[in-house]
């Protein structure tokens, strides 16, 4: 998702020969809001079959503190299934075949819990296991739903989500069969194992809110339990901002040029955008690390600094390499605007957050057709969430053409912020 946040006219005023430009920028960076939960691991799928009321489920690799870890426990047999430590996603069931999804959030480190059975039993009890990131720690579970059933065809239940993002998981256990096949288009299996008992699980990420159901077929028709439990994704938001010393949010900040003097030949000046009292403030609260910040003529490449009549304009991005005198472009005027992020400075907000992942860009000019936006300052897959960072001191520098008129000129620019 794209957003912009517009720059009001520049504006170089003056008298004589000299000039003052100006530029300002204004209204607010709307947020973008965004849900990203993650798939990170799972467990093999463990059965026993000895005489046992227990089974424990073993992940590859320590669970990260924060994240959702769901278990699925199962008997060949009528029992009441618990893991101690988890919280009930979908209730344990007792019958031909008994199941029962639990879950909790990880405090960091977890690698195994245990199903416990209240009948001891040789036809066999399962335990598998599961990691999700970006999930919501404070209201997890959303609804739940169980079938069961004995043949060919099988169902998890139907149940409906309420959040606006989701991760709806699904569970089966039968008794016999090779595989399940033919599972409800959009979902992922990614469990599908048998020893005396058959136990499958798939999933999905969804923004619906709509009823959710998975249907799967067995490959021999046998008693079998399905149970649907669907958790709330964490919804959080990407924003920027410009604000003061204070973080309040300004309402016409400006970026001014110093004096220039209209000259026989072409004319440098220079600006910075962001200063300490007028700071781009970027803030990401969602799980997804990406994003950037571009800045581009909110008229798009045909724009031009205009003094107000046809002999006062001149270029922004002509597409000589200095612009100080026209090129090939669409228009007749010469000038150009670079934009050097590479010297600006990244201040991190917040306990822990750091610069890494964020990469400044080079010097870059403005050039019609080709180089019609450039980007300040990308956040890549490395970059830290949950912070925000103030970014300053980003050099503007315009090439004036010689002997441009005196005058006030305005240029309308947009920064917007991509939400990757």
């Amino acid at each position: 998702m794209n957003v912009m946040r517009a720059m009001q006219p520049a504006r170089w005023g003056g008298y004589f020969a000299i000039a003052m430009l100006v530029a300002s920028w204004f209204s607010p960076f709307l947020p973008t809001v965004s849900a990203v939960g993650l798939f990170v691991q799972q467990s093999p799928v463990a059965i026993t079959t000895s005489n046992s009321n227990s089974q424990a489920a073993t992940l590859p690799a320590a669970a990260t503190a924060g994240n959702l870890l769901v278990i699925v426990c199962s008997v060949g047999a009528s029992s009441t299934v618990s893991v101690a430590g988890y919280s009930t996603a979908a209730a344990s069931v007792s019958g031909t075949v008994s199941q029962g999804i639990f879950y909790k959030i990880a405090t960091g480190g977890e690698t195994t819990a245990t199903c416990n059975s209240s009948l001891r039993t040789r036809n066999g009890i399962g335990a598998h296991m599961y990691e999700y990131s970006g999930m919501n720690t404070l209201s997890t579970l959303d609804t739940n739903a169980t079938t069961s059933g004995t043949g060919t065809a099988l169902s998890s239940g139907s149940a409906t989500p309420t959040s606006s993002s989701s991760l709806v998981f699904t569970a089966f256990t039968t008794i016999g069969g090779t595989s399940f096949s033919g599972i409800t288009a959009g979902y992922t299996k990614r469990a599908d194992t048998l020893n005396t008992i058959h136990l499958g699980e798939a999933e999905r990420f969804t923004t619906l809110t709509t009823a959710q159901s998975v249907a799967a077929t067995n490959t021999v028709s046998a008693a079998w339990r399905g149970q649907i439990a669907i958790f709330k994704v964490a919804v959080g938001v990407k924003t920027a901002d410009i604000v003061d010393n204070l973080g309040a949010s300004v309402p016409s900040p400006s970026v001014s040029f110093p004096a220039a003097i209209s000259d026989l030949g072409c004319n440098v000046n220079g600006a910075t955008l962001g200063t300490s009292t007028q700071k781009i403030r970027v803030s990401n609260t969602t799980p997804s690390p990406t994003w950037s910040i571009t800045i581009a003529a909110t008229a798009g490449s045909t724009a031009y600094w205009d003094g107000g009549n046809p002999v006062t304009r001149y270029d922004f991005n002509d597409s000589t390499l200095d612009g100080c005198t026209d090129g090939g472009d669409a228009d007749s005027l010469a000038g150009k605007l670079f934009i050097n992020p590479s010297a600006a400075t990244i201040t991190p907000i917040g306990g822990g957050c750091t610069t890494t992942g964020l990469t400044l860009n080079s010097l870059t000019g403005f050039s019609e057709g080709t180089q019609d936006s450039i980007t300040i300052i990308t956040a890549g897959t490395g970059a830290q969430t949950g912070c925000t960072w103030d970014i300053t001191d980003i050099t503007l520098v315009q090439n004036i053409p010689a002997e441009q008129r005196t005058g006030t000129y305005s240029f309308s620019l947009t920064l917007t912020l991509l939400a990757m």
